[in-house]
């Protein structure tokens, strides 16, 4: 017996007020799959109206999954995007990427894998080398400021008396103010 205001689809009962559809959002786990509750998921998820998310275009994986959908060696394949920078059709996806890579780049499956680590380690390799850059310079700073004088300091008679001099612009500026040149200088260096 059909309970009001609900309504079976498939198996599953489903109640009318709930938008169910699939989810648009490119980032999202749940991207082309289909959601009973599609309105709670894009208001809670994505912070956004259902009017909203139907602005977004359709997803990819819909499009190559209907060209595909009456071969039937086709059905079950992991639709996967093509990774090649300087490819026309980078990031989109390919229910056939084997073929995509054969017919597009003259490539085989193995040596687009080898390629993408390659690519990904030298990615690896450039930002840890420009943190450890980053991390030697902030530790070899303090070291050379350091000067470590065992011996008493006696006043040198050649050298001037230090004499405090300042320019025109910087003599109206109290040497309390944040915006006092000499501390400013002394903290960047």
């Amino acid at each position: 017996m059909q309970r009001s205001g609900k309504y079976k689809q498939g198996g599953l009962l489903i109640r009318r007020t709930n938008q169910s559809g699939k989810c648009r959002v490119k980032g999202c786990r749940f991207y082309h799959k289909f959601l009973k509750n599609l309105k709670r998921h894009v208001e809670h998820s994505h912070k956004m109206t259902l009017a909203e998310h139907r602005k977004l275009p359709p997803s990819l994986l819909a499009v190559s999954v209907k060209k595909n959908e009456s071969k039937g060696y086709m059905r079950y394949r992991v639709t996967e995007p093509c990774q090649i920078k300087r490819c026309k059709r980078f990031m989109q996806p390919f229910n056939d990427l084997t073929r995509h890579l054969r017919v597009s780049h003259n490539m085989t499956r193995k040596s687009y894998d080898i390629k993408r680590k390659d690519d990904i380690s030298k990615e690896h390799e450039v930002i840890s080398a420009l943190s450890l850059d980053k991390r030697e310079t902030v530790k070899s700073e303090p070291m050379t400021n350091v000067e470590v004088n065992l011996e008493p300091s006696e006043p040198d008679e050649t050298s001037e008396p230090e004499s405090d001099e300042r320019s025109v612009l910087d003599s109206d500026v109290p040497p309390s103010s944040p915006f006092n040149p000499d501390d400013f200088f002394s903290l960047n260096k």
